[in-house]
Parts: structure tokens; C-alpha cells; sequence
């Protein structure tokens, strides 16, 4: 979203007595400044007024109004609340919005606000994933995995969070595992998936040549080895190793645990124990 003007200069009342209100140069002067002296990373939040095809107009705090250009196919409906995210201010205020209607997010905002951490991009997804995994957002928790979010800015959030619900600590070496593991885990599931897709031909061609024993065969050690390998999974979500917590319900491959709540699975990491790797930007 780029805005074609940086203030509009126009002050808007919702009552009759104070529409003869106008701004002051001094109070124009100093919005514009407060414009311009945001930065990447910032946020500004305020309410669609209106809307004709592209252009959109917003309402900041004491009533100013920001003349935007969006996308159309952008979803923005007239009367809600949307928290926005600055990419750029340089010639044009470049932004993207966070979420669309504030109000389906409060607890998100209450709980950065509570620990006194910046609304962006980052700090939003960290939160909303601590939230769907039914982990701890108080100020403490908050504060230490935002610190190692920025401190790793390459990795993935989601590793990050993944770490801390196998209460392993938040390092280099352990990011790494991570990475490996999920690149491993797509490599086997894209094979088996390969696998499955060839055996109807592979079993139609054994048919075809008279070979119907030999291709009820395979089909059944197919189903044994789905099998086993499904009771093999069962039985190691159902516990873990010294030190580890396994959430109820969940289940892997050996010496796995299995996050819920919309994260990635973690699945036979050899990770770095305490002590072994330093942790750093931790705040334990």
C-alpha cells in the first residue's frame, strides 16, 4: 500500500458542535512529522472511512485522515479497524497490513502490550503460534523467545517454538537440526508419496502378465509396512525420553514428539543438551 498524500489535511468529528474544528499549521505541522519519523518495522493502526475502487481514506488518532492507494483485490471493508505494518518511507509511505479487523486479535495485542514488546510482524505470528500451542504468553515467556526470534532472525519461528515445547535450549546447532529434520521429513514424505502413485500401474502391470498372486502380495506387504510403521508411531508419541514432555495426543517415529496446534512435527533430533551450546539472547 503506497499513499498518495502523507496528510491529507482534512479533520473529521462524528458531532455537530465540534466540525467547525479545524487543525492548527503547529498541530498539521507536527502529524506530518510524526509521518515521516516513522520507520520500517513501525506500526500505525486506524479505521477505513471509505473506499472507491483503489483508494481508501483512514483514520488515525485525532481524527486524521491518510489518503491510501491499495490493491483492489485487497479486503479492506469500510468501518473496521486494520493495524498496518510500515515496509518503507522514503518518497512514499509504503505499508502492509497486519490483520484486518484489530478487534479478532485483542488478546494478541494485550498480550505484547502486557510484556512491553513492539506490534510487528514478527511479534504477532511469534505470539499467535505460542497461542495455538497452548503455551505460556506471560511477560517472561514473551520477552525470552522474542529475544531469540530476533537474535535468529533466519530461522523459523515456528523451530524456535517447536525448541521450547521440547524444552531444549534455543541455539545455532539446534536450529540446524531442526532445518535438517524438516528437509528430511519432506524428502521421505515426497518418496513414499512417489512410491503410491506407482504402485496401481506397477500392480495393473503384474495383473496383466497373470501374475495375480504376486500382486496380492505386494499389495499386502504394502499394508504390513503401513501398518507397522503406524504402530511404531503410536507407541512413541505415547512417551518420551529423560527430560522430555510429551504433549497428550500426540505421536511420531521413534524418539519423536509431536507439536500440536498447527506446528511443524519434531521427529528424531539429536539436539544440544544445556551446557553444551551457549543460548544466545536467552533470557533465562
Amino acid at each position: 500500500m503506497k499513499l498518495s498524500q502523507l496528510f491529507s489535511g482534512e479533520v473529521r468529528t462524528d458531532s455537530t458542535a465540534s466540525r467547525a474544528s479545524q487543525p492548527t499549521p503547529a498541530q498539521m505541522e507536527q502529524a506530518n512529522r510524526q509521518i515521516r519519523s516513522l520507520v520500517p518495522g513501525q506500526t500505525i493502526s486506524g479505521e477505513i472511512v471509505s473506499r472507491n475502487g483503489s483508494e481508501v481514506q483512514i483514520r488515525l488518532s485525532e481524527d486524521i485522515l491518510l489518503n491510501a492507494r491499495v490493491d483492489r483485490n485487497l479486503n479492506i471493508e469500510v468501518g473496521k479497524n486494520m493495524t498496518f505494518e510500515v515496509k518503507n518511507n522514503g518518497s512514499s509511505l509504503t505499508l502492509s497490513p497486519l490483520f484486518t479487523n484489530v478487534a479478532t486479535d485483542v488478546n494478541v495485542l494485550k498480550a505484547l502490550d502486557m510484556a512491553g514488546l513492539p506490534v510487528n510482524r514478527a511479534s504477532i505470528e511469534m505470539t499467535q503460534q505460542l497461542m495455538q500451542a497452548g503455551m505460556s504468553v506471560n511477560r517472561s515467556s514473551l520477552q525470552q523467545i522474542f529475544r531469540e526470534v530476533s537474535g535468529f532472525p533466519q530461522a523459523e519461528i515456528s523451530d524456535i517454538i517447536n525448541l521450547h515445547r521440547l524444552q531444549m535450549p534455543v541455539n545455532e546447532a539446534n536450529l540446524n537440526q531442526m532445518v535438517s529434520y524438516r528437509n528430511l521429513n519432506h524428502q521421505l514424505t515426497q518418496g513414499m508419496d512417489n512410491i503410491l502413485e506407482a504402485l496401481p500401474e506397477v500392480f495393473d502391470s503384474m495383473m496383466a502378465e497373470g501374475d495375480t498372486a504376486g500382486a496380492v502380495k505386494l499389495y499386502q506387504e504394502v499394508i504390513r509396512l503401513v501398518q507397522e510403521s503406524g504402530g511404531e508411531m503410536t507407541s512413541a508419541g505415547e512417551g518420551g525420553g529423560p527430560g522430555q514432555t510429551v504433549p497428550e495426543g500426540t505421536a511420531g517415529m521413534p524418539g519423536s514428539v509431536s507439536v500440536q496446534g498447527g506446528l511443524s512435527d519434531v521427529s528424531g533430533l539429536s539436539l544440544i543438551q544445556e551446557g553444551q551450546a551457549d543460548m544466545p539472547g536467552a533470557g533465562s
